[in-house]
């Protein structure tokens, strides 16, 4: 989201929560919960993940940082020049390799913390050529057993270290040839079935690991004959999720069921998830927290989270319908040794207990929640009387008042070219005109009447480009990010192909943001970065490394 057009008016447009939920049994209101932001001294806001320490030191992960709270203070990890600091900022994960030993999951490999002494190090996935070893190390999953082993899942393959950091086991998906121009898309989940025996869930299948034979194959029902109805993944689109060592819970969204398997009793049950459609509820960003044997979580794939219940005799799964904090994005839940709950969310770390309110919240109209139940909003627009909201989630642009924060009218895009009612840019082209960046293509808003007009684009794919970002530059010509590069041209009002896909793909694969720096240069940010130099009207620089990052 574009921060200089949005300021006072984010928090605006927040989908309404509910009045109140309930966990352990409590009458819980968001309104008895603290809200810890980086006015607090957190590094970031987004917070991706949270554990304690035997200490009782919080540890937090978040979009820019690790964090470790005493209860009043926060301190800060960043990456640094130090070769074991973190290696990149955003940190999606956090799990314990043993009692003492922290590992944060990065696009760019493990970072490791001994919590006793504070001794950090990075276990990395070895690649001869460096020049694509982050490629490897985008860490996706990661178990550790009895014997201290640490197993890896990466978008690459499969790798098995033992407890002193030694590779003793790796499977590589992709071939050499494929290396350097092949997006990695292999790895996805990494499930217990017990000390010594993995379920690698992958995009072309589910996989099996013995860690004492060092087999790795694809999965077969004599591997573990429980779950053997769900071996033809990914052809039937199931999710995994794990609640401990041997028991999974597995959702067939197309029929809106939720299998319980716990291995080691041989037992299978099955509950239904009572939604219309779950698939648009939970997906691969969904988070399954088990706080004790009885009580879990499951958040949900763009907002809140849920409860579910499990009978410990008949290991029956209740699933409750009611969605908790719904107007958050949900990553992580974690109750702490005290037993408060701790909710990590996009808007900033949420503990329970009483705290007067810091956001204030304004109800998007219910029919759009009821229509649209996974709308994100990824841009805002504002005039000196409207406020144009570009969304994800088929929802479409949304308009509101900007006094009155009323609602005034969406406008639909579904009778267009793949109908992308999912909006990812919007950016003023003239004092009437908008111009909307789609998943499809681009659009010219007249906002004096709403008319949409599909704009025509040189060497435009029709069947599969879409639109990824927009950029403003001082001089008023607008920067558009697509297969191609192109600029519009506020004298003439034509709109030309600046930098075509092969420029873009050879160097940064495809283009996802664009920026205009101090300099009037264009920078475009996919698998790396390049500049185009509009003087030289050519790309002059391309980064696949970065100074405080030590792996290309």
């Amino acid at each position: 989201m574009t921060l200089g057009k949005l300021y006072v008016t984010i928090t605006a447009f927040m989908f309404l929560a509910q009045s109140a939920t309930v966990l352990k049994a409590q009458e819980i209101n968001e309104n008895n919960f603290a809200l810890y932001t980086r006015q607090q001294g957190l590094s970031h806001n987004n917070v991706l993940s949270i554990s304690q320490d035997s200490t009782g030191y919080l540890w937090v992960a978040t979009s820019f940082g690790l964090n470790r709270f005493n209860g009043n203070n926060f301190l800060q990890f960043h990456s640094s020049r130090d070769s074991s600091s973190l290696p990149t900022e955003y940190i999606s994960n956090l799990v314990w390799l043993n009692r003492h030993d922290l590992a944060a999951f990065t696009t760019n490999g493990l970072y490791v913390t001994d919590t006793r002494n504070g001794e950090t190090r990075n276990l990395l996935v070895p690649y001869d050529d460096k020049q694509y070893q982050y490629k490897f190390n985008n860490i996706l999953a990661v178990k550790a057993n009895s014997a201290g082993d640490i197993f890896i899942v990466t978008r690459s393959g499969f790798y098995h270290f033992d407890e002193h950091y030694h590779l003793l086991f790796r499977y590589d998906y992709y071939t050499r040839d494929q290396v350097a121009r092949t997006p990695f898309a292999f790895g996805r989940n990494l499930l217990s079935i017990d000390d010594h025996n993995f379920l690698v869930v992958t995009s072309v299948g589910l996989y099996h690991y013995n860690c004492e034979s060092k087999k790795f194959k694809r999965m077969t029902e004599a591997d573990c004959p429980q779950i053997s109805a769900f071996i033809n993944y990914p052809g039937t689109e199931y999710e995994f999720y794990q609640q401990k060592p041997g028991c999974f819970l597995i959702m067939a969204p197309d029929s809106n069921r939720l299998i319980y398997a716990d291995i080691a009793n041989n037992k299978i049950t099955s509950t239904h998830i009572p939604f219309q459609s779950a698939r648009n509820e939970f997906d691969y960003r969904s988070v399954l927290v088990s706080v004790n044997d009885t009580l879990m979580y499951l958040t949900g794939n763009v907002s809140g989270f849920y409860k579910l219940t499990l009978d410990p005799v008949t290991r029956n799964i209740q699933f409750h319908p009611k969605k908790y904090f719904a107007f958050y994005t949900c990553s992580y839940l974690f109750e702490d040794r005290d037993n408060n709950l701790w909710i990590a969310t996009n808007k900033g770390l949420l503990r329970q207990g009483s705290s007067q309110s810091m956001i204030r919240q304004i109800a998007v109209p219910s029919f759009i929640q009821d229509s649209f139940p996974n709308a994100v909003i990824d841009d805002i627009y504002a005039t000196d009387k409207r406020i144009y909201v570009a969304t994800r989630g088929k929802s479409g642009l949304l308009i509101f008042n900007k006094e009155s924060f009323q609602f005034l009218n969406r406008l639909s895009f579904e009778n267009f070219t793949r109908s992308p009612n999912s909006i990812y840019a919007v950016e003023s082209a003239r004092d009437t005109t908008l111009f909307v960046g789609t998943y499809g293509p681009l659009f010219s808003l007249n906002m004096k009447n709403n008319h949409l007009t599909e704009m025509s684009l040189e060497k435009w794919n029709k069947e599969e480009s879409w639109i990824a970002d927009l950029c403003k530059a001082r001089d008023k010509n607008i920067w558009v990010a697509s297969d191609n590069i192109y600029k519009y041209d506020a004298a003439t009002n034509k709109v030309s192909v600046v930098l075509n896909r092969e420029d873009v793909a050879d160097k940064i694969q495809w283009a996802a943001r664009i920026r205009e720096d101090a300099s009037g240069n264009i920078w475009v940010a996919g698998h790396g970065l390049l500049r185009y130099n509009v003087g030289l009207k050519k790309i002059d620089r391309v980064l696949d490394s970065f100074p405080y990052i030590r792996m290309p």
